[in-house]
């Protein structure tokens, strides 16, 4: 089965939506980070890049800005270049699955700058 980084991309930001309008910021935003992390890797495979452990693209935020920026690929995410600013999604890790819940307006401040971030740069590549 091929990888479909674009569509995955969409899925996991219309859950994260969805999970968002029902009061679930602490699964929403853990889920928007895995939609932008799909939104670049589906930019990288566009240019034609290998996504794989080799290329050592196969990984997740914050450790994927840092692959593409150590790759030489950044020219390619010259249209998302925000991606690569040390704030984007800030504090963000595909960790953040095992920590305990949080307070609920904790959650909600952190899910609307993350989603913030995601809208734009999905925004950016022409993904309304």
């Amino acid at each position: 089965m091929a990888d479909d980084f674009g569509q995955a991309a969409e899925r996991h930001r219309r859950d994260a939506k969805k999970l968002a309008e029902h009061g679930r910021y602490q699964n929403a935003g853990h889920l928007i980070g895995f939609a932008a992390e799909c939104l670049v890797k589906a930019e990288l495979t566009r240019a034609g890049i290998t996504i794989d452990w080799k290329s050592g693209l196969r990984c997740h935020f914050p450790a994927l800005q840092a692959a593409i920026s150590n790759s030489g690929y950044g020219h390619v995410m010259s249209k998302v270049s925000q991606v690569l600013a040390p704030k984007f999604l800030d504090g963000w890790t595909a960790d953040l699955r095992y920590e305990p819940n949080m307070k609920k307006a904790d959650a909600e401040t952190r899910w609307q700058n993350w989603h913030k971030d995601v809208d734009s740069v999905f925004k950016q590549m022409g993904r309304p």
